[in-house]
């Protein structure tokens, strides 16, 4: 069991450590194709590496919390979902609108949000074993930015899409899951996106930071 007053036992540091590595490969892997609409960065299967990290982070912890069960199945779902589903943005640049690739890439996209959702909560946690206000506090800000910058707008988008669908006879139900493809979608709302993921790696780094601290100050 972790001691009281630290964030993480030793054996846990390597999966935070992990994960901060998955969120920065994913942050700066994320500036083209977020920041600007590069989407050919797909087509080489660069999203996998980040997403293998946070799954190889998630599972290791997972593995070491196994039998004190103080781990959070959920942040393993996640990542596991993530894995599996990002191949599919790749597959499906490659093909010529196939709606199955369209809907998993929207998954991969509903995994993404998860995945930070289940990170903070673990993170939260681990702030109230070691009763740390700050990282607590970051915590549910991320909760709150993931879904206030992220699955809001992003439902927001498809939604419309869906309405218009329905109020307009000429349009064909394939548009509604389009927006990614063909870059329509808002530089707003790609900024939303890149500022809940710098959020999260924050909220990492900073578990990293106290980590790094409280090993300093025992040694």
């Amino acid at each position: 069991m972790p001691e009281e007053g630290a964030l993480f036992p030793a054996s846990d540091t390597m999966p935070l450590w992990l994960m901060t590595v998955a969120l920065l490969l994913a942050a700066w892997l994320g500036v083209p194709i977020i920041l600007r609409s590069k989407l050919r960065f797909f087509y080489s299967y660069w999203q996998c590496l980040p997403v293998f990290f946070a799954f190889m982070a998630a599972l290791l912890w997972e593995l070491r919390n196994t039998e004190d069960k103080a781990g959070r199945p959920g942040l393993l779902l996640a990542g596991f979902a993530l894995l599996t589903l990002s191949p599919f943005p790749t597959w499906n640049m490659h093909s010529g609108g196939n709606l199955y690739l369209e809907l998993c890439s929207i998954a991969a996209l509903a995994a993404a949000f998860w995945l930070q959702i289940e990170l903070s909560l673990r993170l939260q946690e681990a702030a109230a074993r070691c009763q740390d206000p700050v990282l607590a506090l970051m915590a549910k800000k991320t909760r709150f930015l993931v879904l206030c910058l992220e699955i809001i707008p992003v439902s927001a988008v498809y939604a419309s899409a869906l309405i218009a669908y329905l109020s307009m006879a000429n349009r064909g139900l394939d548009e509604i899951f389009m927006v990614w493809k063909y870059g329509r979608i808002s530089l707003t709302l790609r900024v939303c996106i890149f500022w809940g993921l710098l959020n999260s790696l924050s909220l990492c780094l900073y578990a990293c930071y106290k980590t790094w601290r409280e090993s300093g100050s025992k040694a």
